[in-house]
């Protein structure tokens, strides 16, 4: 943690799972209201068949870990991602991802403030979510890369699609955010 004039407060190394077995690697990290952090990252397991898998670690304002979600049943041939996390008002998150479990698709999912899963959305297609934002009324907006194109898909708090329009360009997508009158801007 760095506060107002950088210093450095605490530093904390998180261990991948609890076997040592495997790497994790943080995306994403929101502050929660009590001065913990949540983060979302991914948790890789080297074992021959694909194994990425989407974890939530919880920690308190010292940095101390509270709790850790992992999104799938250990040992599913998985290959998931998340791209950024939202603390929502009632401390819970909602992330937005990728995932190819199956099918590709935008992978959203609610969570509680300790980290146990309210609802799962998967939109399919054939492509990666590559950016994920929050709007100002809490709807959220995605850019999905595919071969050819992007798409932006607008979506409510329970997942379910707004909107969904293709973009006439395929340029890299750094950030999506809302303006005050409601319009994106991508960069």
């Amino acid at each position: 943690s760095i506060t107002y004039g950088n210093t450095q407060t605490w530093e904390q190394s998180y261990p991948s799972d609890t076997s040592g077995f495997g790497f994790g690697i943080a995306y994403d990290l929101v502050q929660a209201s009590d001065g913990g952090y949540i983060m979302a990252g991914e948790l890789d397991l080297p074992t021959g068949a694909i194994r990425h898998y989407i974890q939530l670690l919880k920690t308190d304002i010292n940095g101390n870990e509270v709790w850790r979600k992992l999104l799938a049943e250990y040992g599913d041939v998985r290959m998931d991602r998340v791209n950024a996390l939202h603390l929502m008002p009632d401390d819970g998150v909602l992330f937005g991802g990728s995932t190819a479990y199956n099918q590709q698709g935008l992978y959203l999912v609610r969570t509680d403030k300790n980290g146990d899963t309210l609802w799962t959305k998967i939109h399919y297609s054939n492509g990666i979510i590559t950016n994920f934002s929050k709007t100002n009324n809490f709807n959220f907006l995605s850019v999905v890369r595919t071969n050819t194109d992007l798409t932006l898909i607008k979506t409510d708090t329970l997942g379910n699609i707004l909107l969904t329009k293709t973009l006439d360009d395929f340029f890299q997508v750094i950030d999506i955010q809302a303006t005050n009158n409601n319009d994106y801007i991508i960069a």
